[in-house]
């Protein structure tokens, strides 16, 4: 078993899927830098992996969309046509301060999320969560 960070929280919504920054690993400003952070959206071992690399690459990270975490979830995000990816962080400081950036993923990348989560139903839930942890450890060997 691989560790996983504790860096991010998803929340999927009717309109996006939101990825929570967790303040204690992300400083304030991370993201008001909007040119300095880039998406990529990649197939890693069967899961869709969505990579996060910013100007200050000791933040970057990957999100793995794990089917079956988020299948009892809100699945609106999953039914558009461009899936719309939002980074938010809320401010130590200020409790009601909420940073955001947003990316919308091509038609293609979208539907490469939405074919991936098809092919991740016919295994079983273990098999994508051992592809997860596969993930995770490969990411230090991800180039762009």
């Amino acid at each position: 078993m691989h560790f996983i960070p504790d860096r991010t929280r998803l929340m999927p919504t009717a309109n996006s899927i939101n990825i929570i920054l967790k303040n204690t690993h992300f400083p304030d400003d991370a993201l008001q830098n909007t040119h300095g952070i880039k998406l990529k959206v990649r197939n890693i071992s069967g899961i869709p992996v969505l990579i996060f690399r910013f100007a200050n690459s000791s933040y970057d990270f990957p999100e793995p969309l794990n089917y079956y975490r988020l299948k009892n979830s809100e699945n609106g995000w999953l039914d558009k046509d461009e899936i719309v990816v939002k980074l938010q962080l809320a401010d130590a400081v200020i409790s009601d301060q909420m940073y955001e950036r947003e990316f919308t993923l091509s038609a293609s990348e979208s539907e490469a999320i939405r074919s991936s989560f098809e092919q991740q139903k016919t295994q079983t839930p273990a098999e994508t969560t051992t592809a997860e942890n596969e993930v995770y450890a490969r990411f230090l060997h991800l180039s762009d």
